[in-house]
């Protein structure tokens, strides 16, 4: 007989977990006690009676109790429903922002920013393993602390409004059978908060002589006299130059000079006419004498594109792409725009950058007092409940040619109106 390889002592069987449910004496119902937003409280799976043994109340405890322990609901057991996940959500927005997208009725920096929002909720609310219904404020407090780890007031008030976007979906499309309860401290930042961040980040606008500096490629001149600087290579490109200039005579912004259709000029006449790839509405604006040479300087050394529906746009790359596509974005004018502010020392101040130009344009236009006529030159459209957005189906050239040399005397006081 072979030898015992066991001690003296008998070994010990494996301990059986412990049954995580009892029965409340006064009651007679299994339960289990847990402290949830900081309160005891009983949860209960059944009568004893009826499940003398528990095994149903186990099953029904292990279904609910990940919910029941965190405050949350479980999901219902015989729903013919279908349960909606968050990540079912994103699938489903997704799909129909897509179908926007392809019937021009929403914006491809629009979609992307969708997308952008849908991938953080996934990723946040497990995976998108959370079903929409259960989600509590204090869910969405969670969500907007985090965000607010990694954005900007702003950019955190644009995001909070997609996530409302979406939910908002879900309710009224009938895939949720109520409005989701984002509670109160789900919001955007407050205005007092975004003038504050404006303000700390200093005015992303231009003066003449940083403009000037752009379009000559020239450090800003100094009262120590030195050497001739030399032009900065990056400025050298007809094309930047020729977006510098439609960026302060006419207000156009990145993805605006990588998608301009040539048809949408008049180099002759000097006029620009160009609805918003962003919103459609309607946009019109006097080219500058100098605008119109520095486009006509581009399209003479235009590269030939390598993708033949680029063929009707003003700038193409010398990669022969073009410089804002559906998919990239403008970020090609961006980060040509941003190595020239820098060889120049032009930077700094946060949040400066090609789109500046825009902000500076807007602002020095107002100086006329005309605000229907740069609002037609930005391609803004009046939100307010001023009675000429209603009325008024005209803006007069005179009157774009007008704002137009105001902004030219501001940036060259020898060619037009100084202010």
């Amino acid at each position: 007989m072979a030898k015992s390889t066991t001690s003296g002592k008998s070994r010990k069987a494996a301990p059986k977990a412990k049954f995580p449910l009892w029965v409340h004496g006064r009651l007679g119902y299994w339960c289990r006690k847990a402290t949830v937003n900081g309160k005891k409280k009983f949860f209960y799976f059944g009568k004893a009676t009826d499940d003398p043994d528990g095994t149903k109340a186990l099953k029904v405890y292990e279904r609910e109790w990940p919910y029941l322990r965190e405050g949350r609901t479980p999901p219902a057991v015989n729903s013919k429903e279908k349960i909606l996940s968050v990540g079912d959500l994103a699938e489903q927005f997704d799909e129909s922002k897509k179908a926007a997208l392809d019937a021009g009725e929403l914006a491809p920096r629009s979609y992307r920013d969708y997308v952008r929002t849908c991938d953080r909720l996934v990723n946040f609310f497990d995976g998108g393993n959370r079903h929409v219904h259960d989600l509590k404020p204090k869910d969405f407090e969670k969500l907007r602390a985090e965000l607010a780890k990694t954005l900007g007031p702003v950019a955190l008030g644009n995001e909070i409004n997609r996530v409302r976007v979406v939910m908002k979906y879900a309710y009224d499309n009938g895939l949720i059978a109520e409005p989701v309860k984002y509670g109160t401290a789900f919001k955007r930042p407050s205005k007092k908060v975004l003038r504050k961040n404006r303000a700390d980040g200093g005015k992303r606008l231009f003066t003449p002589a940083e403009v000037r500096c752009l379009l000559d490629g020239k450090p800003k001149p100094t009262k120590r006299k030195t050497a001739e600087p030399e032009i900065i290579a990056g400025a050298k490109s007809r094309q930047l130059r020729a977006m510098i200039l439609l960026g302060i005579n006419c207000g156009l912004g990145n993805h605006d000079c990588g998608r301009l259709p040539i048809d949408a000029l008049d180099l002759d006449g000097g006029w620009l006419t160009f609805p918003r790839p962003k919103t459609g509405v309607e946009r019109r604006a006097k080219l500058w004498p100098e605008t119109v040479e520095a486009i006509r300087a581009a399209l003479a050394k235009r590269p030939k594109p390598k993708n033949p529906a680029d063929d009707s746009l003003v700038f193409i790359t010398k990669y022969g792409s073009a410089w804002s596509d559906d998919e990239s974005g403008s970020g090609a004018v961006s980060l040509q725009f941003g190595r020239l502010l820098k060889r120049l020392g032009i930077n700094g101040r946060r949040g400066l950058g090609f789109y500046s130009l825009r902000h500076t344009a807007r602002t020095i236009m107002d100086r006329t007092l005309d605000f229907p006529a740069a609002r037609l030159v930005m391609g803004h459209a009046d939100a307010s409940d001023n009675m000429d957005a209603t009325y008024v189906e005209e803006i007069g050239d005179d009157r774009l040619e007008a704002v137009a040399e105001h902004v030219r005397g501001w940036l060259f006081p020898d060619a037009g109106e100084t202010t």
